[in-house]
């Protein structure tokens, strides 16, 4: 009892101190006193009220000291508006400060993968404290790990929270509640109803989150997902037995383990990321690292309690993609010491994930795991891989093109001569049983929404879509949708890309009724006998790609591929005597 005296005494001389306080004045009984009314910080002095503090006991000098602390302060009356206003933003404000080593310190954490300053960075306790309602305060075994609400300001909302979460009876994994309903339950209410309450309160712009709910659900995704400017820094794995521990680990390590897609920013070093394995009524908090390259891990013993004794499971050697190194113990959420470990382990989450947002970090086009909706289409986006998915696709799209085929197309573009010519599909498109169309894509790369800030790079990118196109029309096929919002840029290899096959057709398909002419389609597209041949992509490349190209001008050998372009359709007689892609990709404005 003495010790916790001893540290709570000089926890509150360090607000007194940066609050300007003549610590003379302050002599242990009446540092008691206000700890013990629960002006524990910065924040609670300046909130303190004149008469409150007589209630507590201190004489009226050192009350009058305190209220001259809160005048020279300068801002105390705007900042106890601000409290009065959003009691709990300004609560909060104390609890997330910028780490004692300045901004980017947590950051770094990430960064290294450091397991034993992360271990330790979960386990920080929340300062001034987790709050409570005041009829919650005596409950047992609370006093010296939350705080009530004091009267001045209180952090009504975040103390709800709280007291629902951390000190609400909840029932054990049983009879019952053995589901991965009722887990996912438990950490929502834990941890992602705790992130979403900081990020309300903090105006957190920077925050996404979501959970694997598709229909049916894409194995994958996490159950849960954190993206921090589009890099996945925290995700989860649910299972509904309490023995599942072990196999929700081995998801975390073989699902989903980078915090962007390899090669879209080859120069910048990829953090680790956190995670959480959740089984039944247990939890336990990972760093989430590269595997070792022999493949082999260390030996888990299913989530085992010990603190640095390596991931609680092993996994498939052949399948694993990260190695899972515990930074909390195993927890028990049906205990309100579980709870409240987790809770706090959710803060400093919090913290790690606001530093390295605002270190400045590069961030990613687009975010691992999410999903977004493109023109009709499901996009969602994997390590390695795009799934593309179409509802309705017999109903709605096959009037543009047949699904047999795309399965011809994609497959005909597996040969080895179109390797690096335009994009792929991993595995056969299919169609689900509710009628989805569905297809694996690779590579991934970064969107683009117009062209490059140089002719230099413009160049480039035709090229990379004429090779696209090169590849499609020896097989016999037309794309009919070139555009720059079908065009992706791979960093890594410094290259562009065609993609999106879904509106393709067959070399001089019939074009002449509804649905055409498509939407990006000229009055030039076609030619007269409205069939859509592959001089029609050469023209579509010109004035989709080279026409208006950004705030500079093509040098005239620019000009004169262009021009060949646009005539293209013109000149096709529908035989072999037009231009070719092949053909254009000999142009010297390409070949520099």
């Amino acid at each position: 009892m003495d010790e916790d005296r001893a540290q709570q005494r000089e926890q509150l001389r360090t607000a007194l101190r940066a609050c300007g306080a003549d610590l003379t004045l302050f002599d242990d009984i009446f540092l008691d006193k206000l700890w013990d009314n629960y002006y524990r910080s910065v924040r609670g002095l300046q909130d303190a009220r004149h008469e409150s503090l007589i209630a507590a006991g201190l004489p009226l000098g050192l009350v009058d000291h305190i209220s001259r602390l809160q005048a020279s302060l300068g801002d105390g009356g705007a900042r106890s508006t601000a409290s009065a206003e959003d009691p709990t933003a300004a609560y909060l404000e104390d609890c997330l400060k910028t780490p004692a080593g300045g901004r980017g310190t947590l950051c770094q954490l990430l960064l290294h993968g450091n397991v034993e300053a992360l271990w330790q960075c979960l386990a920080t306790p929340v300062t001034p404290g987790l709050p409570l309602p005041p009829l919650a305060a005596q409950l047992p075994g609370l006093r010296h790990n939350l705080v009530p609400e004091t009267q001045q300001a209180a952090p009504d909302e975040l103390a709800m929270h709280v007291y629902s979460t951390v000190c609400d009876n909840l029932k054990p994994a049983g009879a019952g509640c053995s589901s991965e309903m009722y887990t996912a339950f438990l950490t929502h209410r834990l941890l992602e109803r705790t992130l979403w309450l900081i990020a309300k309160h903090r105006k957190a712009a920077w925050l996404e989150m979501d959970r694997n709910v598709a229909v049916p659900v894409e194995p994958q995704r996490p159950a849960f997902m954190v993206w921090v400017k589009k890099a996945l820094l925290f995700k989860g794995q649910e299972k509904a037995a309490l023995g599942d521990l072990r196999l929700a680990v081995d998801e975390l390590t073989s699902h989903t383990t980078e915090a962007w897609a390899s090669g879209l920013l080859p120069t910048v070093q990829r953090p680790c990321m956190l995670a959480y394995a959740a089984a039944g009524s247990r939890i336990q908090f990972f760093c989430l690292k590269p595997a070792p390259s022999d493949n082999t891990g260390g030996k888990g013993s299913g989530g085992g309690s010990g603190r640095g004794r390596g991931s609680s499971g092993s996994g498939s050697a052949s399948r694993r993609h990260a190695h899972a190194e515990p930074i909390s113990n195993v927890l028990d959420l049906s205990d309100w010491e579980g709870r409240r470990a987790a809770v706090t382990a959710t803060f400093n989450i919090w913290r790690l994930l606001e530093d390295y947002a605002e270190s400045g970090q590069p961030a990613p086009e687009f975010a691992i795991g999410q999903s977004i909706e493109s023109a009709g289409s499901h996009v969602s986006f994997h390590p390695g891989y795009v799934r593309k998915a179409i509802p309705q696709y017999r109903e709605i799209h096959e009037r543009y093109v047949s699904f047999e085929l795309l399965e011809k197309l994609y497959e005909r573009l597996q040969s080895p001569q179109h390797r690096h010519a335009i994009i792929k599909a991993c595995k056969p498109p299919r169609l689900d049983a509710d009628g989805t169309y569905v297809v694996h894509l690779a590579p991934l790369g970064t969107p683009c929404t117009g062209p490059p800030d140089n002719e230099e790079e413009l160049a480039a990118a035709v090229a990379g879509v004429l090779r696209g196109l090169a590849a499609l029309h020896a097989e016999g096929y037309v794309h009919r949708d070139v555009r720059w919002a079908n065009v992706i840029y791979l960093p890594e290899d410094g290259r562009w890309m065609l993609i999106d096959l879904e509106l393709a057709g067959l070399e001089g398909c019939d074009c002449s009724r509804s649905p055409f002419p498509l939407r990006y389609w000229s009055p030039r597209t076609l030619p007269l006998d409205k069939k859509y041949r592959a001089a029609s992509d050469l023209r579509m490349t010109a004035e989709q790609l080279m026409c208006g190209a950004g705030s500079f001008s093509l040098s005239e050998a620019g000009v004169d591929l262009r021009d060949k372009l646009m005539r293209a359709v013109e000149e096709d007689t529908g035989g072999s005597s037009g231009l070719t892609a092949e053909q254009a990709l000999k142009h010297p404005w390409l070949r520099r």
